[in-house]
């Protein structure tokens, strides 16, 4: 027999070689696999039988038509991947419980905690960027990334897990600005119902229809509606950076606990105060399993892999970035607050002199007592 037959239905001639069986095998060409990896290839048994249906989709190195014919949006790195993730880290604990975690731990070990977070989230980021280049991403999110590395068990548990955690998160956010927002209509003599529980969920109810609404539109309303929404968290991320560079504009704001910066504030505020009461003993551990979630929105680029437009790229330097630029907002976030206001105040001024705080008496201003202590930059 001779050393070479015609295989492939190529003028070219394939190698054959002898199995165990003694039976001839073809030996799958190189050119087959020199196309894009996005192409179909050819079975092993299209090989041996030597009917290889020549497709110019495989030969252009396309995907198939019926991908080519797809309208939907799709969305860059930015677009799709960092801003998502900087909304959802930059939620309800950035504006509300920072503050409070700075009370808590103080600066020194606010820092820590924000490291051990970040050092967290960049492993697990690295591990989604090794396997979002290691092979063609489709649509599916965190699910189907999982589901083709660690099976398809693995990959349905999570992803439920993952549907839950966004609903919880999605509802946490939502309360908290439901609750600032009922603050602000208190400070300036207005109400819907009640000014408490009833004006939450009326208000709840109306944001949580808002956000069913621009997803169901479509996700060219959601990108827009991100652009919104980003923008409103710049401005207020610079309007409390700003504020606390100018200081208190009265002798109330002082007295709620707003000095501004200061050698003397932020040496007091260096180290920890971790409270201990009837209902809460606080740790450093504790914070942290209260802070550490405020960081586990870096999945939120990845979640929509199916609409980005080359998902290889745009998921490791969107989430890298994303998360490199919310670390340092933490960070500053914490100097600021450390360095300009008191732990505890008490709110009260009498006769252009501020009252001092008594524990356990009237203490409730401050970073300890009052997240509004923020409103005061």
């Amino acid at each position: 027999m001779d050393d070479e037959v015609i295989g492939g239905g190529q003028n070219k001639r394939s190698p054959m070689t002898l199995n165990v069986s003694g039976l001839w095998d073809v030996v799958p060409r190189l050119d087959h696999y020199r196309l894009s990896r996005r192409a179909k290839r050819p079975s092993l048994s299209t090989l041996h039988e030597g009917n290889l249906i020549k497709d110019p989709n495989i030969e252009a190195g396309q995907v198939g038509v019926s991908q080519q014919g797809h309208t939907g949006i799709k969305l860059g790195w930015i677009q799709g991947v960092l801003i998502p993730c900087l909304l959802n880290i930059w939620g309800v604990m950035l504006f509300l419980r920072l503050s409070w975690v700075v009370a808590q731990a103080g600066i020194l070990q606010s820092i820590i905690i924000i490291g051990i977070s970040a050092a967290v989230c960049v492993i697990t980021t690295l591990s989604l960027s090794a396997i979002s280049t290691n092979g063609e991403v489709k649509g599916g999110g965190i699910y189907f990334i999982i589901s083709r590395t660690l099976g398809a068990e693995f990959g349905a548990s999570v992803g439920i897990v993952f549907a839950f955690a966004n609903a919880v998160s999605a509802s946490m956010n939502t309360i908290g600005f439901c609750d600032s927002l009922n603050d602000l209509l208190r400070e300036n003599n207005l109400k819907i119902i009640d000014n408490g529980v009833n004006d939450v969920r009326i208000v709840g109810i109306i944001a949580l229809i808002v956000m069913i609404l621009i997803c169901a539109i479509g996700m060219e309303w959601e990108s827009k509606a991100q652009n919104f929404l980003i923008a409103i968290i710049v401005a207020a991320i610079f309007d409390f950076l700003i504020g606390t560079i100018i200081g208190p504009h009265n002798t109330e704001q002082k007295a709620q606990g707003f000095i501004g910066f200061s050698s003397e504030v932020f040496m007091k505020n260096l180290g920890p105060n971790y409270r201990f009461s009837e209902n809460s003993n606080q740790t450093f551990f504790s914070v942290f399993a209260i802070f550490f979630p405020s960081v586990t929105g870096i999945q939120a680029g990845a979640n929509i892999s199916g609409d980005l437009k080359d998902p290889a790229s745009s998921i490791p330097i969107g989430t890298l970035l994303a998360l490199l630029i919310s670390m340092l907002s933490y960070v500053t976030f914490v100097f600021f607050a450390g360095g300009a206001a008191l732990r505890d105040a008490s709110g009260f001024v009498m006769n252009s002199t501020i009252i001092d705080c008594i524990p356990n008496v009237n203490c409730s201003f401050g970073l300890h007592n009052s997240y509004t202590v923020w409103y005061g930059t």
